[in-house]
């Protein structure tokens, strides 16, 4: 009977080791499922960390060119205002040779050609109050 009581109680240990086992078998399991969970969450994580990374690096090398592009653009621009500039007092030029040019013509064909070729001017100095209205004013 003694032997009996100590196998029923080495059983009884026996059972409940198992069942300790099972149990940790049980917890290990959920800790492996939810590591290949974390690990999923970590890849895709990583994968929108790298793709980020490589946007932003788009967006600088962009941004660069933009710039580059832009001072470019502004040096052109510069070049035309001058550019404009230079044939605004050409236009200017042209228009008072052509006054000249047909001035000239005019004293020609003009019966008074002679007194005017030979005629003197006399320039009176304007009144203090009135000014000349300047050349583009009008």
């Amino acid at each position: 009977e003694q032997w009996e009581k100590e196998r029923v109680e080495l059983v009884s240990k026996l059972e409940e080791q198992q069942r300790a086992i099972a149990d940790k078998d049980a917890a290990l399991e959920a800790l492996r499922k939810d590591k290949q969970k974390d690990d999923k969450k970590m890849a895709a994580v990583s994968a929108k960390l790298k793709k980020a990374w490589e946007e932003g690096e788009f967006h600088k090398q962009l941004n660069a060119q933009l710039t580059e592009n832009q001072q470019g653009y502004l040096s052109q621009l510069a070049e035309a205002a001058s550019k404009d500039a230079q044939i605004k007092e050409l236009q200017e030029q042209v228009r008072d040779l052509m006054f000249y040019l047909e001035a000239q013509k005019s004293v020609e064909n003009s019966e008074d050609s002679e007194e005017i070729k030979n005629g003197q001017i006399m320039v009176q100095q304007a009144a203090a109050g009135r000014r000349r209205p300047r050349r583009d004013q009008r």
